[in-house]
Order: structure tokens, then C-alpha cells, then sequence
């Protein structure tokens, strides 16, 4: 049996604009709602675990520098949060990046996995559309050190 990851890396794809603002691109949406589906199935997995988390990743290229509320991490983690993921786990958004490089790199720099370690027992779930998978799974072996056969029952798009 497949181990349960109980921290999970969402990847965002992008922000658009519209007449009351900036909202998610469909994809994004899809993401953040495949992470809450997760979560949901696995909530005893995630309440038992110490350091479960969601972290919400992606900036906005074309955004002012520091503007809240328009960065895509913190759309997807509000709307995770307004789909009750605050009863399972924790969750935190980085929102810096501009690439999918970037949004491994300052995750770890901002320490938002915590101290976990990632294992074949302690899998991290990688949350992204089937197509950015392979792209996903290179970067995170090289940015975080990972290691051993990648497994598709982590959490992901169709």
C-alpha cells in the first residue's frame, strides 16, 4: 500500500483578470480543489500527522511587488481555506515565484515544508496537471534532494 503524503506542494497555473479583479485560472482552481479532495480523503492521515501541511505555490509574473490578495498562492489557499481545509491541516502560500524552478526553490527557502524529510515512507505530494508532472518532478529531485521511483497516487489533475 502506497503511503499517505501528508505534506503536499500545490503548483499553481497563473491569475486573470476580470471585471471584479483577479481570479484563478480554471487550472488553478482544479489544482487547489484536487488538493482539497485529498486532504479530505486522507483527514485522519493529515490530523494524526505533526507536520501535515498544504503549501500553495505562485506569484504573478505581471503583478505589482508585494501586492496582496493578487498573488495566485494566496487565491488558492483562500479558496482551500473556504472549502474547509483549515480542519485537516495547515496551509501557507509562497509568492514570489515566476516559474515552477522558483516555486520550489523559495518554498524551501522560506521554509514552508518544515522540517520535514521525504521519504519512500514520507512521500511528498506533488499536486499539478498530469502534463507538468514530469517537469515537477525533475526540479523537486534536484531543489530538494529527492530520490527512488516517483509514485502517481499522490495527489494530481486529470
Amino acid at each position: 500500500m502506497t503511503p499517505t503524503a501528508t505534506v503536499l506542494l500545490v503548483f499553481g497555473r497563473g491569475v486573470v483578470a476580470g471585471d471584479d479583479g483577479y481570479r484563478l485560472t480554471a487550472e488553478s482552481v482544479a489544482r487547489t480543489e484536487a488538493a482539497v479532495a485529498y486532504v479530505r480523503a486522507h483527514a485522519e492521515e493529515f490530523r494524526r500527522a505533526p507536520g501535515a501541511r498544504v503549501v500553495f505555490t505562485g506569484g504573478w509574473p505581471h503583478g505589482p511587488a508585494g501586492a496582496p490578495g493578487f498573488r495566485e498562492g494566496e487565491l488558492m489557499r483562500a479558496l482551500a481555506r473556504e472549502a474547509g481545509l483549515d480542519a485537516y491541516a495547515r496551509s501557507a502560500a509562497e509568492t514570489r515565484s515566476r516559474t515552477t524552478l522558483q516555486n520550489l526553490a523559495h518554498t524551501v527557502q522560506d521554509g514552508l515544508l518544515g522540517a520535514a524529510e521525504f521519504t519512500a515512507r514520507r512521500p511528498l505530494g506533488l499536486v499539478t496537471h498530469p502534463w507538468h508532472l514530469p517537469r515537477v518532478r525533475l526540479l523537486a529531485a534536484r531543489v530538494l534532494g529527492l530520490s527512488g521511483p516517483a509514485r502517481n497516487s499522490s495527489p494530481r489533475c486529470t
